[in-house]
């Protein structure tokens, strides 16, 4: 993350939305730049650059 940061980029986590409001509370602590978002939140005109995958 901090490498992304230094570049400019945020960093964000993209996921399901039942999942989403879970993993944001559970990263809150540890992560608190990370933002969570689910896949429906994300506009249509922004373009996502996947740095990695989780349990694909």
């Amino acid at each position: 993350m901090q490498r992304m940061e230094a570049q400019g980029a945020s960093p964000v986590l993209l996921t399901v939305a039942p999942l989403r409001q879970f993993l944001a509370r559970l990263l809150a602590r540890t992560a608190p730049r990370l933002r969570v978002l689910s896949y429906a939140e994300v506009p249509d005109q922004k373009q996502v650059k996947i740095i990695s995958t989780l349990g694909a």
